[in-house]
C-alpha cells in the first residue's frame, strides 16, 4: 500500500491561495517521509481563514511561493496515488498551479471522504469531517495544520482498508460508485437513445463486470444513440462485455448475454461484441464527429483492433476460409481497387488502424474526411470493394 496523503491550508476564500503544504508518504502502509512548508500565496489573509488554521502574512515572510517549490511538490505526488480529504485540496492544487501558469502534478488522486462515506454506515450522509472521523477512529491530532491534516486522511484510508479488506487499487474503483450499490442493483437499466446521436438505431446490452458505472456507461451509449436494454434479445446490435471478461472467452464462465449473444450470432442475428475500452473509444470518435472534426477527438487509450465481433459475415468465403475483403486486399488488383468512404467505426475495422492513426491519417490528408448535413463524419479511402454495399455492416 503505496500512497501519499496531502492537505493544503488557504490564505482566503481563494482555493488557489495556498499558505501551507503538508505532504506524508506511506510505503506498505507504514509512514516513511514527511515534508511540510509554508507557502507565500502572494494574496491576502483573511481573518476567518487565520482563525481556523492560525496562519497569517508573519509566518510567509520570506517563505517560497509556488514556482519556487512546485519541482518538490511534483517529486511527492508525481505517478502516485494522492490521498486528500475531500476534494478541497485537489482543487487548491489545480488552481494554484493555474494562477501561475505552472503545469498541475500528474497523480492519481483519492478522495478518503469518499473512502469513508463507503466504509462506516454511520457516515454515509453526514458526519464524515476529517476531525470527527478521527474522533472516531481514536485517532489524535492537531487539526487544520497541513502535515497533521494529512497524516490524518492517511489514517482514515488505512483503516478503512482494513475494515472492509479493499486495497487502494481496488478503493480507486469503488469510490466511483454508489454508496449503497445494493439500492439499485435490482433497476433494470434502460435507455431510449438520443434520437440526433450518430449511433441511433443500435440497441445495446451490456454484460460483465465493467470498469465503469454501469449507469455511466447507459448513459454513454445513450448520448451517441444507442438504445440500451437490460437483456439480449432478437433485437440486440451490440453487446459490450467488461475488458476482463474478455480474456474467458475460450472458457465455461461467461455470462447467460454472453452465451446468448452467441448464439443468436449463430443464428444469423448481427450482432457485434465489443470490449468496454472499445465501447469507450468508439463513443469517443463518434462524440467527435458530432463536434465537427477529428482534431478535436480526445486521445483514445483505448485501441479498437482488438473489437471482438461475431461469426457472421457475409463476405466470408467457407471454401477458402478467408473473408473476402481480405482475400481481395491482398490482391491489391487494379481494376478493384476504388476510393471508398465509409464510418470510422468500419473504417478502423477494415484498415486495422488504431483510433490514433486514424486521427493522424486525417489530419495528414492521407484519409479523405467529409462532413454531412447531420454533422457525422465519413472517411475515404482506398479499397478493394466491387460492391456497394459495405460488407462490414453486418460483419461478424
Amino acid at each position: 500500500m503505496d500512497f501519499v496523503a496531502i492537505d493544503v491550508e488557504t490564505a482566503n476564500a481563494r482555493l488557489g491561495s495556498i499558505c501551507q503544504i503538508g505532504v506524508a508518504g506511506y510505503k506498505q502502509g507504514e509512514l516513511v517521509a514527511e515534508w511540510v512548508t509554508f507557502v507565500d500565496p502572494e494574496d491576502f489573509f483573511d481573518p476567518v481563514n487565520v482563525s481556523i488554521h492560525g496562519i497569517d502574512g508573519s509566518d510567509v515572510i520570506g517563505a517560497p511561493t509556488l514556482p519556487q517549490i512546485i519541482e518538490d511538490l511534483d517529486s511527492w505526488l508525481a505517478g502516485r496515488v494522492a490521498v486528500c480529504h475531500t476534494h478541497f485540496d485537489r482543487v487548491a492544487v489545480h488552481q494554484a498551479c493555474d494562477t501561475y501558469e505552472l503545469p498541475v502534478p500528474e497523480c492519481t488522486w483519492l478522495d478518503s471522504a469518499r473512502v469513508a462515506r463507503r466504509t462506516w454506515d454511520q457516515f454515509s450522509r453526514s458526519g464524515y469531517g476529517l476531525q470527527n472521523l478521527c474522533d472516531h477512529l481514536g485517532y489524535c491530532y492537531d487539526a487544520h495544520d497541513a502535515l497533521e491534516d494529512a497524516k490524518a486522511s492517511a489514517v482514515v484510508l488505512l483503516r478503512a482498508v482494513e475494515t472492509t479488506g479493499l486495497s487502494i487499487e481496488d478503493w480507486l474503483t469503488r469510490v466511483e460508485r454508489p454508496i449503497n450499490p445494493s439500492m439499485h442493483a435490482h433497476e433494470p437499466i434502460v435507455r431510449a437513445g438520443n434520437p440526433d446521436g450518430p449511433l441511433f438505431g443500435e440497441v445495446v446490452v451490456f454484460t460483465g463486470s465493467l470498469r465503469m458505472v454501469r449507469r455511466e456507461a447507459a448513459d454513454i451509449a445513450d448520448a451517441i444513440g444507442c438504445q440500451v436494454d437490460p437483456g439480449v434479445t432478437r433485437h440486440t446490435t451490440i453487446l459490450i462485455v467488461g475488458d476482463q471478461d474478455v480474456s474467458k472467452l475460450a472458457g465455461h464462465d461467461k455470462s447467460s448475454k454472453h452465451r446468448k449473444a452467441e448464439q443468436l450470432i449463430s443464428a444469423g442475428q448481427p450482432i457485434r461484441i465489443l470490449r468496454e475500452s472499445d465501447f469507450v473509444s468508439l463513443a469517443r470518435l463518434e462524440s467527435a464527429s458530432r463536434r465537427g472534426g477529428v482534431t478535436l477527438v480526445d486521445r483514445p487509450s483505448g485501441d479498437l483492433n482488438h473489437m471482438h465481433f461475431g461469426y457472421n459475415c457475409q463476405s466470408y468465403l467457407p471454401t477458402l476460409g478467408k473473408c473476402r475483403v481480405l482475400v481481395d486486399l491482398r490482391r491489391r488488383r487494379q481494376d478493384l481497387v476504388a476510393p471508398k468512404w465509409m464510418e470510422a467505426r468500419d473504417l478502423l475495422v477494415y484498415t486495422g488502424y488504431s483510433p490514433q492513426q486514424l486521427i493522424d491519417g486525417a489530419e495528414s490528408g492521407n484519409v479523405g474526411v467529409k462532413r454531412l448535413k447531420n454533422g457525422r463524419l465519413l472517411f475515404q479511402i482506398p479499397t478493394s470493394w466491387d460492391w456497394d454495399d459495405c460488407p462490414l455492416s453486418d460483419t461478424g
